[in-house]
């Protein structure tokens, strides 16, 4: 059972970093120790998949008898392979039933409950906090910029929007490094700013807190805290002048990167809501996103980040909006728009991203490997009887970031 477990965990990483053939042959390892064994199903049919086999993955998937298998997770992950290979078919209603099952057996098996009052109400107290006055106020306190350092640029967005592609394409420029979803901003706001300033009220009340004034000393802290824990990643070198930061969920806490990093690009990344609702939804995210417990849920939490965004930009925040069609569609100049809002020389690598050795981490590391595509670009339009009932929620976000409902 030991080395099963591990021959499927080396396969499986084999797969993660683009090595199909040697995934392919540990695979059958441990096929000759347990042919029956789920988890190594999920995984041939997932390399099937990857080599445009989308047959051979089906029928791969069928042979298990999915009643069977009494791992939640693994039950799991199989529903979101089947849904993946379903759709590859063109089978599209079969392919939400499996997304849809897939949720919820992992709402079962993680306790996975979005709490849609409680979501609302964080992002109102945001909204009410973060105002033109307060940001005038808090962006008095100086920070002190670090011109041997590599400037951090932070690219947000919702899950499965892009941002993973923008990275992909910044981090080939010689003079950018990579650095991923990156947890320190969260981390600052969730626990290490109230330690810094010695608050006793949560972020981000903590930043006006009368009883623990907060100072250039404290903000620089914060400051630290984030650069230091990058340089230790050991992504940057001599040449690096930028490095990115792609936690999409940064977007929450744009407010706080302004006051932390003036001198920081921010780039929001959108895509069509419906798409980027249902990129989530299928996604089989590891940890976290509880919203995406049901496609409704994660439609509103799609617009509770949009409108926060939109508030930050309303009070006078500077970031720069692109589309993902238009990076899909019209790479290089797009490209050129943002190298030069960074304040990046253009490079002709920046067109050559998936030629890239980097490992991605996130749920896209199979599409920003890979050439750019536009087959997905109104993929919501082959699942619209899953998607038409959100139109009451995020109609205005639609029309708002210029897309449309048909």
């Amino acid at each position: 059972a030991a080395n099963l477990r591990l021959y499927h965990a080396w396969s499986n990483q084999e797969e993660k970093t683009h090595n199909l053939d040697e995934a392919e042959r540990i695979a059958a390892k441990g096929v000759a120790l347990n042919p029956t064994y789920p988890g190594l199903a999920i995984l041939r049919a997932k390399l099937a998949r990857r080599r445009k086999d989308f047959d051979g993955a089906l029928v791969i998937l069928e042979q298990v008898d999915s009643d069977a298998i009494e791992s939640q997770m693994i039950k799991s992950s199989y529903l979101f392979e089947l849904g993946g290979t379903l759709d590859k078919l063109g089978r599209y209603a079969e392919a939400f039933a499996a997304y849809d099952e897939a949720n919820q057996v992992k709402n079962g098996y993680i306790g996975r409950v979005y709490e849609a009052e409680a979501d609302a109400t964080r992002f109102k107290r945001w909204q009410q906090f973060f105002t033109k006055q307060t940001m005038e106020t808090l962006s008095s306190i100086p920070v002190t910029t670090d011109s041997d350092r590599p400037t951090p640029v932070f690219i947000v967005g919702f899950p499965r929007s892009g941002t993973s592609l923008l990275e992909q394409i910044l981090g080939a420029h010689p003079q950018a490094a990579p650095a991923g979803e990156l947890v320190f901003i969260g981390d600052i706001a969730s626990t290490r700013a109230q330690e810094i300033t010695g608050s006793e009220l949560p972020y981000p009340d903590l930043l006006l807190d009368k009883a623990a004034p907060l100072d250039a000393e404290k903000l620089q802290a914060m400051r630290e805290y984030y650069l230091s824990n990058v340089e230790a990643l050991g992504v940057a070198d001599s040449n690096t002048r930028w490095v990115t930061d792609k936690m999409p969920h940064n977007a929450l806490h744009v407010g706080l990167i302004s006051l932390l990093f003036p001198e920081s690009p921010i780039i929001h990344i959108s895509r069509h809501p419906f798409n980027s609702c249902l990129s989530a939804y299928f996604s089989n995210f590891k940890s976290g996103h509880r919203y995406t417990s049901d496609l409704e849920s994660t439609a509103r939490h799609y617009r509770h980040m949009m409108d926060m965004l939109e508030h930050y930009r309303a009070i006078g925040i500077d970031f720069l909006e692109i589309h993902y069609e238009d990076l899909v569609t019209n790479q290089e100049n797009t490209t050129r728009n943002i190298l030069e809002y960074i304040g990046m020389p253009w490079d002709d690598a920046c067109l050559q991203h998936h030629k890239s050795k980097r490992v991605v981490k996130t749920a896209s590391y199979e599409q920003v490997t890979q050439k750019i595509y536009t087959s997905s670009l109104y993929r919501y339009r082959k699942y619209h009887d899953a998607v038409h009932p959100l139109t009451p929620i995020l109609e205005a976000t639609i029309e708002h970031f210029g897309y449309t409902i048909d």
